[in-house]
């Protein structure tokens, strides 16, 4: 009998030494793989609410850009009267002809019933207003309520005079405001209507991330976290005559006295839009009465072009990303229609 030798199958150090280099190698891989799948989706998600936070902020100033110098049909575009566009936000150190590249108020009046004439002068100090107007007829407050914010305004020609207020009561025709006094008398051809006033600027105080705030002239409020700056460029008509003129004969802050009236704003030359500078747009000639004076160019904004600049988060190592930057062109619909 043959007896079966049964020699028993094993590995050599040197096979077990291969094999678990080959798994470390495949191990290694993997978590590599893993690594850079998870930094991608960090990347994706990082890009996703930087797009996102351009497109909030993109959106709600165009938006209010779009719609600045609009006017009700009883009194017109505000382009002919006052500045739909102003340099400034209202805030610590602006004054009323100040000239700020980040930040902007924009006013406008949206379609409302609230729109009526003055139907008796206004002294400044008078608290109440007797307006009376088409929307007077279909309700005795002619479409004005408590909290309102409003716009009274001389029609008469560019730079006459406009005051903004609250709105405390309004019923039979009589509105009244909630404190302050006016900058001047207002009687006809006077205008009051509901208006919306919009001030964008950069909130970057180090008490909490920068953020892009939004006022609507007594308060401001974040709407958009994460953004570092903004900046504001402005382009006019280089034609001194594309800013509405006055009655004939009549001189305005922005024409002489005669007929035809000559124009006292400068020429910017060519044809196309023009940027206007710091330097132009508080040299005057000033039209409006304080607190509302202005610098006279502001009329004849046509364009302006928006800059926004947010930083992302760091990357994987902690190292600050580079900005990135958003830059658009809005040109406001009723600032290219005046006439």
């Amino acid at each position: 009998m043959v007896n079966a030798i049964r020699r028993e199958q094993g590995f050599t150090l040197i096979e077990v030494l291969v094999a678990a280099a080959v798994l470390m190698a495949l191990s290694a891989t993997a978590v590599a793989l893993a690594r850079a799948a998870r930094t991608a989706s960090s990347a994706v998600s990082d890009m996703s609410d930087i797009q996102q936070r351009f497109r909030v902020s993109a959106d709600i100033i165009q938006h209010d850009i779009s719609l600045a110098g609009a006017g009700t049909g009883a009194g017109g575009p505000l382009i002919r009267f006052l500045p739909a566009l102003r340099p400034a936000a209202g805030i610590a150190g602006d004054t009323d002809i100040t000239f700020a590249a980040d930040r902007l108020t924009v006013l406008y009046v949206p379609q409302t019933a609230a729109d009526a004439v003055l139907a008796a002068a206004v002294p400044a100090t008078l608290t109440t207003l007797t307006v009376s107007g088409v929307g007077c007829a279909h309700d005795a407050a002619c479409g004005f309520g408590s909290g309102m914010h409003a716009l009274v305004y001389d029609a008469h020609a560019p730079g006459s005079g406009y005051d903004v207020f609250v709105v405390g009561d309004a019923s039979l025709g009589v509105i009244t405001r909630t404190s302050g006094t006016f900058a001047r008398v207002y009687s006809r051809p006077a205008h009051v209507s509901e208006l919306v006033q919009r001030t964008y600027y950069v909130d970057a105080s180090g008490l909490g991330p920068p953020r892009l705030m939004r006022g609507d002239g007594r308060s401001a409020f974040p709407v958009v976290d994460g953004v570092r700056a903004l900046s504001f460029r402005y382009f006019a008509d280089p034609d001194p005559s594309s800013v509405s003129p006055a009655g004939a004969g009549d001189g305005t802050c922005v024409y002489g006295a005669g007929s035809p009236p000559a124009p006292l704003l400068s020429p910017l030359g060519g044809i196309s839009l023009a940027e206007l500078t710091a330097a132009e747009l508080t040299d005057g000639p000033f039209c409006g009465i304080a607190p509302n004076r202005f610098d006279a160019d502001l009329l004849r904004i046509r364009r302006v072009r928006v800059s926004l600049r947010v930083d992302p988060p760091p990357d994987s190592a902690g190292r600050p990303s580079p900005a990135m930057e958003l830059s658009f062109d809005v040109s406001p619909r009723n600032l290219n229609t005046w006439r």
